[in-house]
Formats: structure tokens, sequence, C-alpha cells
């Protein structure tokens, strides 16, 4: 062999290597591509989920204490709790999912 057949050899393996690396990068960014739409659709699927499950959230919390406010018209006790943590029946609630008033 003489050096103009390496080179010729060594030159069509580098073509190979590059055209195969190539290949490879494009596959590799239609997978990331595939999966990135994947992942969108998920996003939004979970976005509504969650949409729904704190509009549940809301009306059980809302319907718990409503109850809560009903039974403490019958028992006084009830009523102080309830007015420890701002959710007497006909006053101004602060919020039914707001963090309990600290203790003093």
């Amino acid at each position: 062999m003489n050096c103009s057949e390496n080179s010729s050899s060594c030159r069509l393996l580098l073509i190979a290597v590059l055209a195969s690396l190539l290949l490879m990068c494009g596959g590799l960014g239609l997978f990331f591509l595939h999966q990135a739409s994947l992942m969108k659709a998920q996003v939004v699927q979970s976005r509504k989920m969650i949409a729904e499950h704190e509009a549940g959230a809301a009306a059980k919390v809302t319907w718990f204490v409503t109850n809560l406010q009903n039974y403490s018209r019958s028992n006084p006790e009830m009523a102080g709790i309830l007015a420890k943590y701002g959710l007497t029946p006909g006053g101004t609630q602060t919020g039914l999912l707001a963090a309990p008033a600290p203790k003093k």
C-alpha cells in the first residue's frame, strides 16, 4: 500500500463516521422532539386534573365549614373553636384555606 491509498481509505472512513454521527444526532433530535410533544400533552392534562381537583377540594372545604358552623349553633364549645380560626357563622372569613391564626 502506498501513501495515497492510505489517505483515501482514511478519508472514506472519516466520511462514514461523520455521516453516521450526523444520522445519530438527527435521530436523537427527533426523539427529543417527540418526547417534548408528549410532555406538553401531559402538562395540559395535568393542569386540567389539578384545576378539577382544586375546584372539588374547595367545594368540600366549604361544605365542611358550613356544617361546622351549623353544628356550632347547637354546641357553644364549637363556636369558640371556630371563632379562634375566624370561621364564625355570619362573620367575615379570612379564607377557608388560609393558615390558622398563631397562638398567643
